[in-house]
């Protein structure tokens, strides 16, 4: 006879609420970009408009919306990744009543970049810590297609000489068909 679980209210899962905002972003970079780094002069004059989806868990805890004494968590994922990947996270976050917010990145590079310009920038709000967490595995990305090409690459790429001929003619494929990696100049 199998014995039911008896979960507390506390241990409950809790869908933690997603909302949108729209952001544009990247302008002044691409401008400064466009003058000095060939594989940016079509990029979008204003930046970049996104639509970005986000989980924030503030109606869910038992504190005045107006407090500005309640801790906050942000959470910024990898590449690929989205605020799903910190489910767990929010669940217990939001039962310790500490506000979550957890913003996906669209087809926008990683959390890396963000979470260092947060740090070192001083008109940002006072950070005391990060944790650093990677649950993504070593799989192929779904949307990495073809197959062939994306996994024949990783299989050139693992051979020596491989690697060497990805750092010879890297940068030439990407002029040629312009398209941009996350640092153009090292194709490491």
């Amino acid at each position: 006879m199998a014995r039911k679980s008896k979960m507390t209210k506390s241990e409950e899962k809790v869908k933690y609420p997603v909302k949108h905002i729209k952001i544009t972003t990247c302008g002044q970079l691409y401008q400064t970009w466009k003058a000095s780094k060939p594989l940016y002069e079509r990029a979008p004059k204003n930046g970049l408009t996104l639509d970005v989806e986000y989980a924030d868990n503030l109606s869910l805890i038992n504190t005045d919306n107006e407090s500005h004494n309640t801790k906050l968590m942000v959470c910024l994922h990898g590449a690929p990744g989205s605020h799903s990947d910190f489910e767990a996270v929010i669940q217990h976050m939001t039962r310790v009543g500490i506000r979550v917010i957890a913003p996906n990145f669209p087809a926008h590079s990683s959390a890396i970049y963000p979470t260092t310009l947060l740090w070192c920038d001083p008109n940002c709000p006072q950070i005391d810590s990060f944790v650093f967490l990677n649950p993504g595995g070593h799989r192929r990305i779904k949307a990495m297609r073809p197959v062939w090409y994306t996994e024949g690459g990783v299989k050139v790429y693992q051979n020596k000489w491989g690697r060497t001929l990805f750092q010879i003619f890297g940068t030439a494929f990407l002029n040629l068909t312009k398209t941009v990696t996350v640092k153009a100049d090292n194709m490491n």
